[in-house]
């Protein structure tokens, strides 16, 4: 009976706290009653060399989105949100350093302007204008950036009659 009380007390303390029997442990007279399992110094692998899973990607992914703070945060999810493209999206959060965002906000809206000759931007000033209308004419218990309405308006402009 001590013998079974011995194997479940060593499997209990390997299986909840991943503690791994001594080795005088295996020299007693009684040893052969304990798995193969336990018996074996078992090379784990290193966490940090194997591949990881997509979940776990995912989830860096999202540890990323969380680490973007203050404005860039408040460009990516307010300002932007319903123009930027996913590519764009994906490659801003790559981004590693402010400079490197602040560089690629400045090309995003370049790309957009429909007079690059031009020091200001009307395409930039009129997004800010549709948020800013959007928010005053649509909200609806959220601000009105966020609404369905304020998607197309922000989006898609006014339709023209």
């Amino acid at each position: 009976m001590s013998r079974i009380r011995f194997i479940i007390a060593l499997a209990f303390l390997v299986v909840f706290w991943d503690i791994r029997p001594a080795k005088y442990v295996l020299n007693r007279p009684d040893a052969r009653y304990i798995p193969e399992y336990f018996r074996r110094d078992s090379q784990q692998p290193n966490p940090l060399k194997r591949k990881l899973s997509d979940r776990e990607i995912r989830e860096q992914q999202k540890e990323l989105r969380q680490e973007l703070k203050g404005p860039y945060k408040k460009w990516l999810d307010q300002d932007v949100r319903w123009i930027i493209t996913d590519q764009e999206r994906n490659a801003f959060l790559s981004l590693s350093n402010d400079e490197e965002r602040d560089a690629f906000i400045e090309q995003f809206w370049r790309r957009r302007n429909p007079d690059p000759e031009s020091p200001d931007n009307s395409y930039r000033e009129e997004i800010y204008r549709r948020i800013a209308y959007s928010n005053e004419h649509f909200a609806a218990g959220k601000p009105g950036w966020m609404t369905d309405r304020g998607h197309m308006y922000i989006a898609w402009a006014p339709g023209q009659h």
